[in-house]
């Protein structure tokens, strides 16, 4: 994944929200790393007019944190290109990182698109479950 000059990413909002919030914690830390956090960060967010068109709104939930809603039936997908190798390297490093992803398709199809892979000893066969 590093070694891409650059990469562009099909998220919907749910992706899009769930790749925000995941940089926002990994990158806490030393400048450097709370820049590259900064600057993806700013990629990914929805914009304003985005978030009118899906009733994005964000609101606090006392010993959860923010938290938002939108309209699922107006949910669309964006294309979000990165340009810089250090950027992409960075994305992929936080995202295999990060522990605290959604367990739904979003994030499978998330996992896929940033070329993160899995030993297949890990999956259950299937009837396993």
């Amino acid at each position: 994944m590093s070694k891409k000059k650059q990469i562009t990413l099909s998220l919907n909002v749910n992706q899009r929200t769930q790749l925000h919030r995941m940089l926002m914690v990994q990158g806490r830390g030393e400048p450097a790393k709370t820049y590259k956090a900064f600057s993806l960060a700013k990629k990914i967010e929805l914009t304003p007019d985005e978030e009118e068109r899906v009733e994005y709104k964000e609101f606090f939930v006392p010993n959860a944190g923010i938290r938002a809603t939108w309209n699922k039936a107006a949910d669309f997908k964006a294309d979000i290109t990165i340009k810089s190798r250090n950027l992409i390297s960075f994305l992929f490093e936080q995202a295999k990182q990060y522990q605290d992803w959604e367990v739904s398709e979003d994030s499978m199809d998330l996992f896929q698109q940033l070329g993160i892979e899995f030993d297949e000893d890990d999956e259950e066969e299937e009837g396993d479950v």
